[in-house]
């Protein structure tokens, strides 16, 4: 892979947004606002994820559909090709959040020696972009990866290029602590039903809060995402989760039209409990 040959598939649609062609797909970028926000201080915008939005045609198809019975080496460089134009465009940005998360499929992790030589030249081309590479998180998900060795490796690899690293759907089937220790990742992105789960009733978000305490002890920071309801965001922050997401705080746009909230009255006006519980500063 030549970071040159995927530059060459990116375009500037007529809004003003790029986009990238990968056979008869077409990539564009949406972008989601990871908010910070305690008990003290009103919600701020801490980073932006990057959303793949796919269409043949007219037509919307899911990474699911995407991805099915493709090779690895093709998932590595549909990654590569998603990951770039998701740069690009936040890049782009007027108004941006410090942070950007990109996910990753460790299925792509098939041939070590490929992904290091990917990450090398990606890094390259977010240097070039103006944006540190601390800056970008790398999203990985445990029940995706092939192996325990290549999940390892694609872990290490991200840190030797600067990346922060990011597990995601932290609680669902795969995740547990020893791999958590040994992958020593920057951010755990709670899986969004599980999560909910433990949120219902009282004796479960005494476990999780107990959770959250062993997890932040490691110098982890935790991410809620999927949430919904304002009671949600309020029940998370109760039990010591740092960064939040969801359609309750702002929901994904497309990059040409993507403006982080920051003004919490507008996040407010919306749902009165977060601006309640934020307004409460002392």
């Amino acid at each position: 892979m030549l970071i040159g040959e995927i530059v060459q598939r990116q375009s500037m649609a007529a809004d003003g947004a790029w986009f990238a062609r990968f056979n008869a797909s077409r990539f564009r970028t949406a972008f989601q606002t990871i908010f910070e926000m305690d008990e003290r201080s009103a919600p701020k915008p801490y980073a932006a994820e990057a959303l793949c939005r796919i269409t043949r045609g007219q037509t919307p198809v899911s990474i699911t559909a995407f991805l099915h019975g493709m090779r690895s080496t093709r998932v590595l460089l549909a990654d590569c090709n998603a990951m770039a134009l998701h740069v690009r465009n936040y890049a782009s940005l007027q108004d941006r959040p410090e942070n950007l998360f990109l996910n990753a499929d460790p299925r792509s992790a098939h041939k070590l020696s490929q992904v290091h030589h990917a990450l090398a030249q990606f890094a390259a081309y977010v240097e070039d972009m103006e944006i540190p590479t601390s800056n970008v998180i790398i999203e990985l998900t445990e029940e995706h990866a092939l192996s325990e060795d290549a999940l390892s490796f694609t872990a290490m690899a991200l840190r030797k290029f600067g990346f922060g690293i990011a597990i995601d759907d932290f609680g669902a089937r795969a995740s547990n602590l020893v791999r958590l220790v040994a992958l020593r990742p920057d951010y755990l992105k709670f899986d969004r039903l599980w999560l909910s789960r433990l949120l219902e009733q009282r004796e479960s978000r005494a476990l999780l809060a107990s959770k959250v305490e062993r997890l932040k002890g490691l110098g982890v920071k935790l991410v809620a995402e999927g949430l919904e309801t304002p009671e949600q965001i309020h029940l998370t922050r109760e039990v010591g989760i740092d960064l939040f997401q969801g359609y309750a705080l702002q929901r994904p746009e497309p990059s040409q039209l993507y403006v982080p909230c920051r003004d919490i009255h507008r996040v407010g006006a919306a749902h009165p409990e977060v601006q309640t519980a934020s307004m409460n500063t002392g």
